[in-house]
């Protein structure tokens, strides 16, 4: 959600389209059908019709590593013939977002959507879920004892950001919900 409404305030003072096809702005974006490549929108993008289903690409902490991986991907089904959820296309649709403005996803989206509704508590980075204080951590059975795990990411999840991982409070997502 917080993907596409940064976006939509782009469509919304007349920067970008939701029919701007992909390759206009992503430049390296590539699938292994060409036809795809050449026709898929932002639009296709955010309504998850591209075809293709998600790969997990989570051994990468580069978007524009796992956008490159993309063109090795199969589809799986036809184009804009069915919904396939795939975060993989919200990472190029977060791409529009520097092309269009210079600058990342995280400080467009914080600047444009968390600061105007006082999100404080608000952040798309691990670093800044550290730099955070007084904030809900993951529990589990180690040695027969209810301890903190604190090391819950495998892999860098900044780069899923724009896919859904940023973390709030209840209070802050009020502010969104409102």
């Amino acid at each position: 959600a917080f993907t596409a409404a940064a976006l939509g305030t782009l469509v919304s003072a007349g920067k970008l389209t939701w029919d701007a096809p992909v390759t206009n702005y992503v430049k390296d974006f590539k699938l292994s059908n060409p036809y795809v490549t050449q026709h898929i929108t932002l639009r296709d993008l955010l309504t998850h019709r591209s075809g293709y289903s998600d790969p997990f690409m989570k051994y990468t902490s580069d978007v524009k590593d796992a956008i490159k991986r993309l063109r090795y991907q199969k589809p799986d089904y036809d184009f804009r013939t069915r919904f396939s959820y795939n975060n993989s296309m919200y990472w190029v649709a977060s791409r529009f977002i520097p092309s269009v403005t210079g600058e990342s996803w995280n400080n467009y989206t914080e600047e444009h959507l968390f600061k105007p509704l006082n999100m404080t508590r608000t952040v798309t980075t691990q670093a800044g879920l550290a730099a955070t204080g007084n904030v809900a951590k993951p529990h589990g059975m180690v040695d027969g004892k209810l301890q903190v795990i604190h090391e819950i990411w495998s892999h860098n999840a900044d780069i899923e950001a724009p896919a859904g991982y940023i973390n709030s409070s209840a209070r802050d997502m009020s502010h969104w919900l409102l």
